[in-house]
Order: structure tokens, then C-alpha cells, then sequence
């Protein structure tokens, strides 16, 4: 069973203030920083600032709880209302309306607690 406190334990432990990540797409963005309660990115040529409450790993998990183990999400990202189910309309309740699904899908899989498949519909499932 997919535990958030493994998720969060990793995310602590393993996750770098200022490290450069890429989403599925090849976009570069930054982890500026991360705490006990979130986690910020800098997105786009302006590095844009994003919020995305840790809270989200709570709600991604209870998702995955209607998923069969080992089973597919869609990441979903987009700039527009995302659909339910997605891994885009998990983390858009946790931040300020910012798209950033694809942001925290390549965060999950840098900690190895995700695994991610780019093909289109690109996906993700927990492996914790």
C-alpha cells in the first residue's frame, strides 16, 4: 500500500534546494527551494514562481488508492481546467491555480518514489 509519510520521507531527504530537473517534455525548471510544507519551483523563461502545497501528497495518494497497484495516472498537464483524475487536477488544489503537474511528476520520479512514462498520453504511477 502506497504510504504519503514514504512519499514525504523521500521528498526530505532526497530532494535538493537549486537542483534542475526536466518534465517530460524536456522543459528545465528549478527546485528553488523546499520545506515542511512546500515545495517552490521557477518555471518558464521568467522562472515564474510556484507553490505547490505538500498536501498534494495526501490527495495524490488517495487517488491512487482507486488505482490498481502498479497501475497508471495520467499526468494531464495543462494550461486550462485539467480533468479529473489527473495528476494535474491533484496538484492544481494545491497551489495558486498554477499548472505545475508536470513539474511535480519529474520530482516524484527524481526521488524514486514515481515512475514516469513520457510516451503520450504521457503517465505516472507510485512505486512506493
Amino acid at each position: 500500500m502506497i504510504q504519503s509519510d514514504a512519499i514525504r520521507q523521500a521528498l526530505r531527504e532526497k530532494l535538493e534546494n537549486g537542483i534542475t530537473l526536466k518534465t517530460t517534455g524536456g522543459t528545465e525548471f528549478l527546485v528553488e527551494s523546499i520545506n515542511p510544507t512546500e515545495i517552490v519551483f521557477r518555471v518558464g523563461e521568467k522562472k515564474v514562481r510556484v507553490a505547490v502545497m505538500l498536501d498534494a501528497v495526501d490527495d495524490l495518494v488517495k487517488e491512487f488508492k482507486f488505482i490498481p497497484p502498479g497501475g497508471w495516472m495520467r499526468i494531464g498537464a495543462v494550461t486550462g481546467e485539467p480533468k479529473p483524475g489527473t495528476l494535474a487536477a491533484v496538484v492544481r488544489a494545491h497551489t495558486q491555480g498554477a499548472s505545475s503537474a508536470s513539474q511535480f511528476a519529474a520530482v516524484l520520479e527524481h526521488i524514486q518514489v514515481a515512475e514516469v512514462n513520457p510516451t503520450r498520453p504521457a503517465r505516472i504511477r507510485l512505486t512506493v
